[in-house]
């Protein structure tokens, strides 16, 4: 490139800056966000997108621009770490920047995390979720707040930054916007997801996948793939083909995908006929403080299936020892007869079992909790081999066994939004406990006509059972 039209390069970006254009550093695919902004009818939007598509490029420069031609625009640009906003989004700005004449560039104050643009007395203010940095934008007021990587804060801070933080900042002013940008979430729950769905429903949904990003070639993207390992992995497909698809290494049931629990014929979820014997069981997990979990199953014996028929989930604050054992009590009437043989297992809270048995007059079982991941890989199997059903209602037993993720120590669970997948050791604790060996059926059942037909007359008319029967009369010698 001559001299010449490096110097009318710098003339033509120092007249668009000035003019307050910078949409002219956006590629195509970017183009597309900047677009989506502009002409939105909706004050939530939600933009989906693979790595390296250039969407925290994009929403840095949208919010340049309209700082620089919105006088006292209020931008709040937020991440889920604070050592993320301060690296990220400065380099992000800065790149940006480079080509701005001095006169239009904002001043960053790095005590308050805030960009000021002095031409039009906006501002855009960098936060981070975690630790509590979030609360540095409490109280105050925004036209517009960003949130980059939505999908990636603990679920319990994501939702009281949005609730508790974010949402009121922006209840008394006009017409504001809040844009939510990342890849997929690692789990199913993560609170972001119900923002994507109703962003769908809305039309204000944007996905973009590593093949939408005009500025890299076959062979980089073929890189990538080659690095992920190759187009079908779970990672490539999370992170590239923004399909939502959580972290099997991290997954308590990696089993339980959509295909296993919903949609193959021997399926998990499903309702099934109830066997005319069995013996019931009550499982629960205690969380105190959170919620408590309660199952309510029975063993199929004679087809080998563990069944859970419904559940109860409690929140501590709300429940004493008296009220639960009654949702407990009432639950198993509207199950099960007076003649059900009921077995009762919980957690090993000695305190919680004599307060059921003593004030409730329900007995329950302490159960055991020796190698966890033994019991886990037990409950594993059973889904696998579709020995396990669950009925459709049974709706948190179901988020948690697909959801539960284990902390880094793979110890115990990660901490969801507002449980701790109580149900999932409930679970547990009855898959532990079940009699598989003992018959529930009457010593005579199996040998009477109503067990192989309800028509036993019929099949004393069917030759090959006439015959078979023969074999077994004593037959007398004629004198």
């Amino acid at each position: 490139v001559s001299m010449a039209d490096r110097e009318a390069k710098r003339k033509a970006a120092k007249t668009l800056w000035e003019k307050g254009i910078v949409n002219w550093k956006l590629d195509s695919n970017q183009m597309e966000l900047y677009r989506a902004y502009h002409n939105r009818t909706t004050t939530d939007l939600v933009w989906v997108m693979s790595r390296q598509t250039g969407k925290s490029m994009a929403m840095a420069i949208i919010a340049i621009e309209e700082c620089l031609n919105r006088p006292n625009l209020r931008i709040a640009y937020v991440t889920p770490q604070k050592n993320q906003s301060r690296t990220v989004v400065e380099k992000n700005f800065l790149q940006i920047l480079d080509d701005c004449p001095s006169k239009l560039k904002p001043k960053y104050n790095s005590v308050t995390s805030t960009w000021h643009f002095d031409s039009s007395k906006s501002i855009v203010k960098v936060a981070g979720i975690d630790g509590g940095h979030i609360e540095n934008l409490r109280g105050q007021t925004f036209d517009v707040v960003i949130i980059d990587e939505a999908g990636f804060p603990a679920a319990q801070d994501f939702e009281y930054a949005l609730e508790s933080v974010l949402f009121p900042t922006m209840t008394t002013v006009q017409n504001p916007v809040m844009i939510m940008i990342t890849t997929p979430p690692k789990t199913y729950d993560h609170p972001f997801n119900k923002y994507w769905d109703r962003a769908e429903k809305q039309n204000s949904l944007i996905l973009k996948t590593i093949y939408d990003c005009p500025r890299l070639s076959s062979s980089q993207i073929a890189k990538i793939e080659e690095r992920y390992g190759g187009k079908k992995s779970i990672a490539f497909r999370r992170e590239f083909l923004v399909e939502r698809i959580p972290d099997t290494n991290m997954l308590v049931i990696p089993e339980a995908n959509k295909k296993t629990m919903f949609e193959i014929e021997n399926r998990v979820v499903q309702e099934v006929n109830r066997p005319p014997y069995f013996f019931a069981y009550t499982s629960a997990d205690y969380g105190v403080m959170d919620s408590n979990a309660v199952l309510f199953g029975y063993y199929d014996w004679q087809n080998g299936i563990l069944v859970i028929e419904d559940e109860l989930l409690m929140h501590g604050a709300e429940y004493d020892t008296m009220k639960m054992a009654n949702e407990i009590k009432n639950k198993e009437d509207t199950l099960w007869d007076d003649k059900t043989k009921i077995m009762r297992y919980c957690d090993n809270n000695l305190q919680i079992i004599m307060d059921f048995n003593n004030l409730a007059q329900l007995t329950f079982l302490a159960t055991r909790k020796d190698n966890k991941q033994a019991a886990v890989n037990e409950l594993r199997m059973k889904i696998t081999n579709g020995t396990i059903k669950i009925n459709p209602k049974c709706i948190n037993l179901i988020s948690h066994v697909q959801n539960a993720m284990w902390d880094k120590s793979r110890s115990k669970y990660q901490k969801a939004l507002d449980h701790h997948y109580d149900a999932l050791d409930a679970l547990i604790y009855m898959v532990r406990n079940v009699d598989y060996n003992t018959n529930p059926y009457p010593s005579n059942y199996f040998l009477t006509g109503s067990f192989v037909s309800p028509k036993y007359d019929e099949l004393n008319k069917n030759p090959v059972n006439s015959a078979f029967k023969s074999i077994f009369t004593v037959k007398r010698r004629k004198k």
